[in-house]
């Protein structure tokens, strides 16, 4: 799953995907296997777990951060016991 927060977008939950990027404002914590970007208008109030984070200038990002290079995010499983629930897995 890949996430993409557009600039008028608020979220008030914890996330976890393989790929964020945000142009919005999140508030609470975030988990991804691959990557976590915060553009120029995202605002992160909360915890980024991930193995690669970019942050560009004008972003806002009040928490705090764990990097490891083998973050697995923990994907909802279905009633079989895999991975994913949804087309895009």
């Amino acid at each position: 799953m890949v996430i993409d927060y557009q600039l008028a977008a608020a979220v008030n939950a914890a996330i976890v995907t393989k790929r964020l990027t945000s142009h919005g404002e999140i508030q609470g914590d975030v988990t991804t296997s691959e990557e976590a970007v915060l553009k120029g208008t995202a605002v992160q109030t909360g915890g980024i777990t991930t193995p690669s984070l970019i942050v560009e200038r004008g972003s806002i990002f009040n928490g705090s951060c764990t990097m490891k290079r083998e973050t697995v995010a923990e994907l909802p499983q279905n009633e079989t016991g895999e991975e994913g629930t949804g087309p895009d897995d």
